[in-house]
């Protein structure tokens, strides 16, 4: 597999005007929605937009806030959308691999396959467990740690030499990383630099919008279209209240430098088959 086959879940905060400009672009894209952002009022999002759909369980960032997922409000949501998700994973407990699986068994217990999730740095026999009793693995603590492409290519690697499962990287669409990995799925709300940073994707590389030139703005014809499909001139794409416009051209983008596609039309389909061997 390389990096033209991995699935890209864009995850982070979508809001209804990014949402608009793609459904009237006509742009299909994976999505991530984390199950901690919707807990209180059990919203889905429901878009033509959106294909494939990755449900996590927010467990880290209801960590962070000292917070905690009630697993079976979360079997529930699950139960309510089932036949709208691709894929959800498991409720993990980053400070315990030992919960994390018995959450795993709790839910399968339920009649759902979660998805396992293992964290970078714990015990390498709950790792061995998932890799022999399952077809698909999450792998989280990945975003923010000390991790570089080699770490993560040695730990895909070695992973892939037990037995050749399919791997999700929480956290990361590392245009270099990737390029090294043989990964099924990934992650990550870098897309959304447009807006939090002011950079923009051209060639899977990051430049900041104060730095681009007349020349290299006047040559590059993927933004001009882009600007033409979105009806505002460069002047507008570049003011600071119009970050929504450069997020949505690095989603797209994003999608070009992956799939070799600037527009995915890929039909629903039966992807994953990671209930237990």
């Amino acid at each position: 597999m390389n990096i033209h086959n991995t699935i890209i879940y864009f995850s982070g905060s979508l809001g209804e005007e990014r949402l608009k400009i793609l459904e009237q672009l006509g742009i299909k894209f994976d999505r991530l929605r984390s199950f901690y952002e919707v807990r209180k009022n059990f919203h889905f999002e429901k878009s033509p937009a959106i294909n494939r759909f990755f449900l996590d369980s927010g467990a880290f960032s209801a960590f962070s806030k000292g917070e905690q997922i009630n697993i079976d409000k979360y079997i529930e949501y699950i139960y309510r959308y089932k036949d709208k998700i691709t894929a959800y994973a498991n409720l993990d407990d980053k400070s315990s691999a030992e919960i994390t699986l018995q959450n795993q068994r709790y839910i399968e217990q339920a009649g759902l396959t979660p998805v396992p999730v293992y964290h970078f740095g714990e015990e390498k026999k709950y790792l061995d467990y998932y890799i022999n009793n399952y077809g698909y693995l999450a792998l989280g603590g990945i975003a923010g740690a000390d991790t570089s492409s080699d770490t993560l290519y040695n730990w895909c690697s070695r992973i892939k030499k037990i037995k050749d499962i399919k791997i999700h990287l929480f956290g990361i669409t590392d245009f270099v990383a990737l390029k090294k990995l043989s990964i099924y799925s990934c992650d990550s709300t870098s897309w959304l630099a447009g807006g939090r940073f002011g950079t923009i994707y051209l060639d899977g590389k990051l430049v900041h919008k104060n730095k681009l030139s007349k020349q290299m703005y006047e040559g590059w014809k993927e933004l001009n279209d882009f600007l033409k499909m979105v009806d505002i001139s460069i002047i507008d794409f570049l003011d600071d209240k119009n970050y929504r416009y450069r997020d949505v051209f690095n989603l797209i983008q994003t999608q070009k430098f992956h799939k070799d596609s600037k527009v995915i039309k890929e039909e629903q389909q039966e992807l994953f088959s990671w209930q237990r061997k």
